[in-house]
C-alpha cells in the first residue's frame, strides 16, 4: 500500500491538486488507487450548491493520476523526469459522484511507444462502475 504523502514521490502534483489518497495494489501490469471525496473539498463549492457532485475534469485528473502512478513504475521509462497528459480517448461518464463517496480507480493495458505511454481506466464506488476512458501520457 502507497499511501498520500509516498505518493508524491512519483507524481509532480502537490495539495491541493493530489488527488489519490492512497494506492491499495500495484504490479507491473496493473493499480488500484482510491480517492476519497469529501463535503469540504475545495472544488465542490459552487458546483452546485444545492446538490455538489464531483466535476467530471476532477475525476479524470484522479483517474489519469493513478495511471501516472503505474507509468512511474514502469521500467520502460525509469529515465523519465516526468511526464504530461497528451490526451483522453472514449471518456464516458456514468454516474455522478458525490460527497463522501469513496471512488476506486484502476488502471491497467499499458502500452508504451517511445516517450508515448497509453492505458485503460475505470472509475467506480462500490461495484457501479462511474466512468472509463483511454488515456495517454507524454514522458520526457
Amino acid at each position: 500500500m502507497i499511501e498520500h504523502q509516498e505518493i508524491k514521490q512519483f507524481l509532480r502534483q502537490r495539495p491541493p491538486f493530489l488527488l489519490v489518497d492512497r494506492i491499495v495494489h500495484l504490479d507491473s501490469e496493473r493499480i488500484v488507487g482510491i480517492k476519497n471525496v469529501s463535503g469540504s473539498d475545495p472544488f465542490l463549492e459552487g458546483h452546485f450548491d444545492e446538490e455538489p457532485i464531483l466535476p467530471g475534469v476532477v475525476l479524470l485528473e484522479a483517474m489519469s493520476q493513478v495511471g501516472g502512478v503505474l507509468i512511474a513504475h514502469d521500467k520502460r521509462f525509469a529515465d523519465s523526469t516526468g511526464g504530461f497528459l497528451a490526451g483522453m480517448d472514449k471518456v464516458k461518464f456514468k454516474k455522478f459522484v458525490i460527497p463522501g463517496d469513496q471512488v476506486t480507480i484502476e488502471a491497467d493495458g499499458l502500452v508504451a511507444i517511445g516517450r508515448l505511454a497509453r492505458l485503460a481506466v475505470r472509475a467506480r464506488v462500490g461495484d457501479t462502475e462511474i466512468a472509463n476512458a483511454e488515456i495517454s501520457y507524454y514522458l520526457r
